[in-house]
């Protein structure tokens, strides 16, 4: 969702935007498009949806994006459906490993397909989902759904922000540091 876009856009007031709904946006910003590549400081970026003359909208409009470097990538998913992932899947192709993957939709019901696990078979996901949100995100079928094929996933309704961090030069899961775990207080002991 596009809530503190705002706030970022008036802190980098030059930076380029590209938006799933640029339209809706009350500032300038271009719509993003799949196969859009680019590299930044020994990083590639690609753009994985939506795709030229989709018909997609709200949700299913979001940028999904491809980050990789030596170390792994990262295919963050924003908020689109079970509709779109087998799209996503077929532009993915083989990203280095590991792989994380956001889940879709602060893990609604409605994305995180068996399908889309199967095909992507990432190595880490977490969710962003607020605490005791009202929707009840991750849901848990979502939850459930990565636990059975072994994907460690993790969440900020639970560790407040995540950090992850690569390993260099091994194709092992980045170590994930919970917000909450390095800022410990004594009245907030886990």
């Amino acid at each position: 969702h596009a809530g503190g876009a705002a706030s970022v856009h008036r802190a980098y007031p030059y930076a380029s935007v590209l938006a799933g709904e640029p339209d809706r946006l009350d500032f300038p910003a271009r719509a993003c498009l799949a196969g859009e590549a680019w590299r930044w400081d020994g990083v590639d970026l690609r753009m994985l949806w939506p795709a030229a003359g989709s018909a997609a909208s709200g949700n299913d409009r979001s940028c999904v994006l491809l980050v990789g470097s030596e170390h792994g990538s990262i295919v963050l998913t924003g908020d689109i459906s079970a509709r779109i992932e087998p799209a996503i899947a077929a532009a993915l192709g083989n990203p280095r490993r590991p792989l994380l993957a956001s889940v879709a939709h602060h893990g609604s019901a409605t994305a995180s397909s068996v399908a889309w696990l199967d095909a992507v078979a990432p190595d880490l996901a977490w969710v962003s989902a607020g605490y005791r949100n009202r929707f009840g995100h991750p849901h848990a079928d979502v939850v459930a759904r990565h636990r059975t094929r072994g994907i460690a996933l993790s969440g900020t309704a639970e560790s407040g922000c995540l950090s992850l961090r690569f390993a260099a030069a091994t194709a092992h899961a980045p170590r994930v540091e919970a917000c909450r775990d390095r800022r410990a207080t004594w009245w907030r002991a886990r």
